[in-house]
């Protein structure tokens, strides 16, 4: 293990290059196996880029970087999105930092370079009157990015049984501008006595911010807009509780790509039902739909996803209270079919998790082009690793694709996974896995807070036939050589292929290559253009392998 220090002004992350996980686990094959494979069969005899290419491809191993670490080490207490990517790729991870014993800050790191490296920024986002300094101190915070690539933070000091505020912030890393704090809890009249969970940020395709809220009843959440565009106003519209009645905890928000906002819910009713809701504007709250059962025990956890195709993710934990056996289920809902039946991701029963781990070990995101779905989450029911898995909507059940971090039945060892990604705005959609997680080596503090990137879904540069990172006359052969030569294989990412965005694969491709290329005045590629790895909204051709060099 190698460990290379890099320095950050008051802080110093540690670039940590760790060993490549193998690529067969339990008889099944990574996907970098896959990957590689297809890109092996991918060979021109009569070009030479191909050993580059194999090169990068062997050169192109996960590191893990560790960003803090301190008591926190992470954006609070339960698994939020917190990473963000702007529109020219920078990555921005949203982090609390215990500066000193009971003061906690809440801080940004930023990478311009995919995850390799870090620096963390000199602007502190909480101040003295919003949780900054004890003794009660930020301990929940969530990120959200618009297209223009403004920072929206909502944060928490949320304090059983009777200290609970929840505050909102704006911040432009490219000037350092902060707006003023917002009292969220003043905006719906919630008292301190209010108690509360909420955390959860979304902006849609007209950049308006959605967010869930502190209640003015304990544990039922409510679900906020901004009135104007970027909340270029800092003000909302209380849209009122996300529960048609009683409560609503643990809210996550999804915004699916007709503009509806997704929210999916723990309800304190009978046995504890994990539930299911959607706002439109204009239309109003639709009813609530269980997602998981209502048999005991209570299903307390999930989280959301939305693609580009129409469909909403869900992932969630049913029965997890102590003594159960939890099920952690993932369910897929479209407007015409609603909800599928419930596909198990797996089960752990009390002699798997007890003295391990806790529910909350699982993060899902998906594909806004295909509709694949990822997981990332620790396999209690197994060896306690920290693990990926991913799901075509065709496919009939979750295949492992890789191991993030070694088995351990150690106390919450991997804890607070998230995977980087959101729907809206485009260039935060989830082309490569970012993955953050807590490690903890012991029970006590301090912990670390770590991120990885792992290449996945069907990102791809718009032209780039060859998948050497860059669009030139060397595609344009590759792709007359795949439609003219007998025996030449078909190039393993359509979508980068389809060079006008057609949806088709065929002559014109390379004549408009050719033509943007060398005639002033043509066409670059379309969306997503050919420097910046993206996805293709439908109808598109697909991509099989894509390394996003």
């Amino acid at each position: 293990m190698v460990f290379a220090a890099v320095g950050l002004g008051e802080t110093t992350l540690e670039a940590t290059a760790l060993e490549t996980h193998a690529d067969v686990q339990r008889g099944e094959v990574g996907r970098r196996s896959r990957r590689s494979a297809t890109l092996r069969s991918f060979e021109f005899g009569w070009l030479g880029w191909l050993p580059l290419l194999v090169l990068a491809l062997v050169t192109r191993a996960e590191a893990q970087v560790t960003l803090q670490v301190d008591p926190v080490a992470g954006p609070g207490g339960a698994a939020h999105q917190h990473v963000v990517r702007a529109s020219d790729g920078t990555l921005y991870a949203l982090a609390i930092l215990e500066t000193v014993t009971g003061d906690r800050e809440l801080r940004l790191h930023a990478s311009t370079d995919g995850g390799t490296s870090w620096t963390t920024d000199a602007t502190v986002l909480n101040d003295a009157t919003s949780g900054m300094t004890a003794p009660n101190p930020t301990n929940l915070s969530a990120l959200a990015i618009d297209s223009e690539d403004r920072l929206h933070v909502s944060w928490g000091s949320y304090y059983y049984p009777s200290e609970f505020a929840q505050f909102y912030r704006q911040y432009m890393p490219a000037t350092s501008t902060l707006s003023t704090v917002v009292d969220v809890s003043a905006v719906t009249g919630a008292a301190a006595s209010n108690r509360t969970a909420a955390m959860g940020l979304v902006v849609d395709a007209d950049d308006y911010v959605w967010m869930v809220a502190h209640g003015t009843s304990s544990w039922v959440e409510r679900l906020l807009q901004s009135t104007l565009p970027f909340a270029s106003d800092l003000s909302f519209v209380d849209i009122g509780a996300v529960s048609p009645s009683q409560s609503a905890q643990n809210t996550r928000l999804a915004v699916d790509s007709q503009g509806r906002i997704h929210c999916s819910y723990y309800r304190n009713t009978g046995n504890g039902n994990y539930e299911h809701r959607i706002y439109e504007d204009g239309v109003g709250w639709g009813a609530s739909t269980i997602l998981g059962n209502t048999d005991p025990t209570n299903d307390y956890y999930g989280t959301l996803a939305a693609d580009a195709l129409g469909n909403v993710h869900a992932l969630i934990a049913v029965d997890s209270a102590t003594g159960s056996t939890w099920s952690f289920q993932y369910r897929r809902w479209d407007e015409v079919n609603g909800w599928d039946p419930a596909l198990v991701l797996f089960e752990a029963t009390p002699s798997d998790y007890t003295g391990i781990a806790n529910y909350r070990i699982f993060a899902l995101a998906c594909d806004a082009g295909s509709g694949n779905a990822f997981v990332f989450y620790r396999d209690i029911s197994t060896d306690g690793s920290l693990v990926l898995a991913e799901k075509s909507l065709s496919d009939s059940a979750f295949t492992f694709t890789e191991q993030i971090e070694p088995p351990s039945l150690e106390l919450n060892t991997y804890h607070q996974p998230t995977i980087r990604g959101t729907l809206y705005p485009e260039t935060n959609r989830t082309e490569q896995l970012d993955l953050t997680w807590q490690y903890r080596e012991t029970t006590a503090p301090p912990f670390e807070l770590r991120f990885t990137r792992v290449a996945a879904g069907t990102g791809f540069r718009r032209g780039d036939v060859n998948d050497d990172g860059s669009f030139d006359i060397s595609d344009a052969v590759a792709s007359l050589a795949a439609l003219f030569i007998i025996g030449t294989p078909t190039p393993s990412c359509l979508d980068a292929a389809d060079s006008n965005d057609d949806a088709a694969f065929d002559i014109s491709d390379p004549v408009y290559s050719l033509a943007a290329l060398f005639i002033m005045g043509s066409p670059a590629p379309p969306s997503p253009g050919t420097s910046t790895c993206g996805s293709d909204p439908p109808p598109s051709l697909g991509c099989l392998a894509y390394s996003c060099l």
